[in-house]
């Protein structure tokens, strides 16, 4: 379901704390690469292993609903997960679980990339695949602050009507 701005916002607090760090970039490519290759060196990028990631320990926090009529939503959203840096910059793979909006549990997985930055800010999106939620594929604008060891993610989604 596209999101619309007349539809409500979930914005989900998650508070980050890293455990290692040592950001690497990945070296340019050729403009003149078919799809095909700029793909399979991204997928090979993606799988490359790297030396000490960045780590994040994530705990699941908060949500906030603009439509709290239409539903009585879970505003209290415990969970625990974990995110690594990947050999791409700016992406990060994600885990985890967390007690959603629609109290039901949800275990979800995929890709956290954050690419525009403005001093403690990262903006960027997700990526996932989850339980508890319409659809189980979900893609999902963020928001990022961080400061040294610690961070916190906002992301919104929308308030999907008879679910």
């Amino acid at each position: 379901m596209p999101l619309r701005p007349t539809l409500a916002a979930l914005v989900a607090l998650t508070c980050v704390l890293p455990v290692l760090g040592n950001a690497q970039s990945a070296p340019p490519t050729d403009v003149h690469d078919d799809l095909g290759s700029r793909l399979r060196r991204f997928t090979d990028r993606l799988l490359t292993p790297v030396d000490n990631p960045e780590r994040w320990l994530v705990f699941s926090g908060a949500s906030h609903h603009f439509r709290q009529n239409e539903r009585d939503w879970r505003e209290v959203n415990p969970g625990i997960g974990f995110e690594q840096e990947t050999a791409i910059e700016d992406l990060y793979w994600v885990a985890g679980y967390f007690k959603n909006s629609y109290d039901r549990h949800a275990v979800h997985g995929g890709l956290r990339w954050m690419p525009w930055h403005l001093g403690p800010l990262s903006f960027g999106g997700y990526a996932l695949v989850s339980t508890g939620y319409p659809s189980p594929a979900l893609v999902l604008p963020g928001v990022g602050i961080e400061y040294k060891r610690v961070g916190i993610n906002f992301v919104a989604a929308p308030n999907i009507a008879g679910y």
